[in-house]
């Protein structure tokens, strides 16, 4: 972060000023073509099965007839619908993305499968997040091999933007 050290640089007021450069558009350039690279890896391992295995799952121990066509409809969640939910990460895959609203060139056009673990019931589940500022910080946790870590999302202020918070610990 760039600082702007403004008009009065005697009584050392520094203004923080977030300076956006084309260099670090170029190095999330970078970034994203790492990430479509793991993705075809990721993709030659999976391919997907997993989540279409897990929904016929879903459908097949349904109990009720509302709970088949609840399963039947059921895809891996959004992160934004997540915002608040305490949840413990083990990990996650990249893949390559063709729909529209989860296409980002500083991502290389993917998005992450996150597996994680619900803190309230110990229920795992899957989720998936193609926000710039959830894919970096997940891939520094794995740089950081911080796996698993207990999160929230939370939105930022009145925007749009998603990020993770720690999860306090609690004592037993």
């Amino acid at each position: 972060m760039a600082r702007d050290r403004g008009s009065d640089e005697s009584a050392g007021q520094a203004v923080d000023a977030v300076v956006t450069t084309s260099g670090a558009v170029e190095r999330m350039a970078k970034f994203g073509q790492h990430l479509a690279g793991r993705a075809e890896l990721d993709r030659s391992e999976a391919n997907g099965v997993e989540i279409s295995a897990g929904i016929a799952e879903k459908i097949l121990s349904a109990k009720s007839l509302d709970d088949v066509f609840e399963a039947s409809e059921s895809s891996l969640v959004g992160g934004r619908d997540l915002i608040d939910v305490e949840q413990r990460i083990l990990g996650f895959d990249i893949r390559t993305s063709d729909d529209p609203e989860k296409q980002n060139p500083l991502t290389g056009n993917t998005y992450l499968v996150v597996h994680a673990v619900r803190l309230s019931n110990g229920e795992p589940f899957d989720w998936n997040t193609s926000a710039t500022s959830l894919v970096t910080m997940l891939y520094k946790f794995e740089q950081l091999e911080a796996f698993p870590i207990d999160v929230v999302i939370k939105q930022k202020g009145q925007s749009n933007a998603l990020t993770l918070k720690r999860v306090a610990t609690r004592a037993v």
